[in-house]
């Protein structure tokens, strides 16, 4: 999925936020040690994403925009705000070996075929 194409996105390059970034994709995805390598985006609520917006889980209905985190070194993500994008980015990307070890990475792809 190449969000730029599908989605209204601005560079968000919040340092506190690369750095939850870091941490959770570090997590899933595998140590990296270059937080230049993590790019930060918010996704703009617009036409393109208004079912992401509509559909949101209760917990994040007052949280503004959708954030977004990719770590170019180890291929992980970090969703802020939607659960729906992130499983809908599990779902086009798929797991690799590893990753289908991760508990939490198996469950979303489970759950990515419900929506």
């Amino acid at each position: 999925m190449k969000l730029k194409e599908k989605y209204t996105v601005v560079d968000f390059n919040n340092k506190r936020f690369i750095e939850v970034v870091k941490i959770n994709t570090d997590e899933k995805y595998g140590k990296t040690n270059n937080v230049n390598n993590i790019k930060g985006y918010k996704l703009i609520n617009d036409e393109k994403s208004k079912d992401l917006f509509l559909k949101r889980e209760e917990a994040f209905k007052d949280m503004g925009n959708i954030l977004i985190g990719i770590n170019l070194d180890n291929n992980g993500f970090y969703i802020e705000g939607s659960n729906l994008l992130k499983r809908r980015i599990i779902c086009k990307r798929g797991l690799s070996e590893e990753e289908i070890n991760n508990i939490f990475l198996a469950t979303e792809y489970i759950l990515c075929n419900n929506d």
